[in-house]
């Protein structure tokens, strides 16, 4: 089976996992047409350990810029027309790429195919999860498939950006798409301006989503998505900012729908109370009261709980960490600190929430 696709992959300071990456993409039952790895600066052993896979791979080697940047110089240097992108700590299946060939071939119509996935350990040979990603889609969520073919179904694009701004704890990983060239150069590429933001694929994926036409799904899980210390998925404030940030950059940014915008609005200030629980939690309360500025002028998600950590963390800030101190039972530890990059888009968004909140409460008045 001929389906000429590049696979992508951007990488830092991963000299200790990607040459698993590598291979796992060189085992492939389908050969891709080329294996482009852009090293987005690192400073490690990346370089000597890429160099050893030969002219079976190309190696490019930027500026540290961010993932986004370097996923756009890999398109950049392709030639085909599909492009498969990979982050460089996880694993494709030997017919990863088959899977989604057998797809493209049985609906041509399809632009944009995202694959089911699960989590493995630090080693290589840990178990694989029991449950895959898309099992933990809430009840009904695939409902919206169109029509199933085989190990695979389509979906409508619009549909399933709607669902899953619907599902407010449920957003699949899509820094593994493969996607069309056209698709790729209609929506602009991955946007650089969201570097160091955590769900930073998703801003990408949702233009590709509204663009509308059929989205086409691999069911089988093909893809190992490794945890491990080095990586930033997961829970905790960062994702919850990077989640709100992002939600909130598309209900202002993007021309959508009544219903898409508003939508991505709230799921904005649903992420915006996680993070203010999450700040609370681990005695950040510079960030709790930030956060609590679109909350109380919502009111929507204002409990009797947060009131009473806005109130704690309004108080001086001795005594504002002393009570801190005793009602956390059990403080979580942030192992990366949010970057100024991070922490100026969280006013920014915090701005935009805390300005649409006061709007929306005086056209009630009216």
């Amino acid at each position: 089976m001929n389906f000429p696709v590049s696979v992508i992959i951007p990488t830092y300071q991963r000299a200790n996992l990607i040459g698993e990456t590598i291979e796992s993409v060189l085992a492939q039952t389908i050969t891709p047409n080329e294996v482009i790895i852009v090293d987005d600066g690192s400073t490690d052993d990346t370089e000597l350990v890429c160099r050893q896979f030969g002219d079976r791979i190309m190696y490019r080697k930027t500026e540290n810029r961010g993932c986004q940047s370097a996923r756009n110089t890999g398109a950049s240097l392709s030639s085909s027309p599909w492009l498969t992108f990979l982050d460089s700590d996880d694993l494709m299946q030997p017919d990863h790429l088959e899977s989604i060939a057998r797809l493209v071939v049985l609906c041509p119509q399809v632009n944009f195919v995202f694959s089911n996935w699960m989590v493995f350990g630090e080693n290589v040979d840990d178990l694989w999860r029991t449950t895959s990603a898309f099992d933990m889609a809430p009840k009904g969520f695939w409902d919206i498939a169109k029509r199933r073919v085989g190990d695979a179904a389509l979906l409508d694009g619009c549909s399933l950006a709607l669902s899953l701004l619907d599902a407010l704890d449920f957003q699949p990983i899509w820094s593994t798409c493969c996607i069309s060239r056209e698709l790729f150069n209609r929506a602009g590429g991955y946007d650089p301006g969201m570097s160091g933001v955590p769900s930073e694929d998703f801003e990408f994926t949702f233009r590709c989503l509204i663009g509308g036409g059929e989205v086409g799904m691999t069911t089988r899980p093909t893809l190992r998505i490794r945890k491990h210390g080095g990586n930033t998925r997961g829970g905790g404030i960062r994702q919850a900012i990077g989640e709100m940030v992002v939600y909130g950059h598309i209900a202002r940014r993007h021309i959508l729908q009544s219903s898409l915008s508003k939508k991505a609005l709230e799921k904005a200030r649903f992420r915006c109370v996680d993070a203010l629980n999450f700040a609370f939690a681990s005695g950040q309360l510079g960030y709790v009261r930030a956060l609590s500025r679109p909350v109380r002028m919502d009111r929507k998600h204002l409990s009797g709980k947060l009131m009473m950590k806005i109130a704690v963390a309004s108080l001086p800030v001795g005594v504002g960490r002393i009570l801190n101190s005793i009602l956390v039972r059990r403080k979580i530890e942030d192992s990366r600190p949010i970057s100024s990059r991070l922490e100026s888009k969280l006013y920014e968004t915090v701005d935009f929430l805390s300005g649409t909140a006061s709007a929306s409460k005086a056209n009630q008045g009216q």
